[in-house]
């Protein structure tokens, strides 16, 4: 909020556009997401501090990390859930809050070391921004990190007794995680990894492999 506009005319259009609908924030959400500006590919920056340059002109929407939230529930969809019912800070939600969730929700549970690493802030700090940087710890979380494995050792279990034949399980595994079927190169390399007959083991890498893909990561 404290920095300059990128385009002040733009921005007192917006303001002036808005008013002129009688406050509608539906149509405002609408002229912007369905603007040529807003649906412009995603853009990479090679360091943060150029986004606060005087000469930065607006390309498309800075490349950035997934949230520990979003990865934490990311992960529960795909392969199997980080957190159990026990979790979750009840007291906080109403009773019904168990019938209308299919997993337990990041953000329904106290912060704990892994969502720490990914990134997500103590409640009792005021926070209005994360670093997309990944850092050490996240490596070192994400690598041997006792929460995440576990989860991805459960799963492969599920995964095992739900897809017998590897092509099958790579295929929706692929379709699950990254919204996509795999590209032949990936089903040789994902075959090398589980096998001809899929162990729980190979079913394991293959999901870790998956998790720390860069295209599982981001927001593009």
């Amino acid at each position: 909020m404290d920095n300059l506009p990128w385009s002040q005319d733009l921005l007192d259009w917006l303001a002036t556009d808005f008013v002129q609908n009688g406050y509608d924030i539906k149509k405002l959400m609408y002229t912007i997401l369905t603007s040529k500006t807003y649906q412009l590919p995603s853009v990479a920056v090679q360091e943060p501090d150029l986004l606060m340059s005087p000469s930065y002109v607006f390309q498309g929407m800075v490349r950035r990390r997934i949230t520990a939230e979003q990865f934490a529930d990311a992960v529960s969809t795909t392969f199997n859930p980080i957190y159990g019912d026990t979790s979750i800070v009840y007291k906080r939600f109403p009773e019904t809050m168990p019938q209308q969730i299919r997993f337990p929700r990041a953000s329904l549970v106290k912060n704990d070391p892994f969502q720490t690493a990914l990134g997500r802030p103590n409640r009792e700090t005021v926070s209005t921004s994360r670093t997309s940087q990944a850092s050490l710890l996240q490596a070192l979380e994400l690598t041997n990190g006792e929460l995440l494995n576990s989860s991805i050792k459960t799963g492969a279990k599920r995964w095992k007794a739900r897809f017998p034949q590897s092509d099958r399980l790579i295929r929706a595994l692929y379709q699950r995680a990254l919204s996509r079927n795999p590209m032949p190169r990936e089903i040789a390399v994902a075959e090398e990894i589980i096998g001809k007959n899929p162990s729980e083991e190979g079913i394991q890498d293959l999901a870790w492999a998956i998790v720390l893909h860069p295209e599982f990561q981001l927001i593009y």
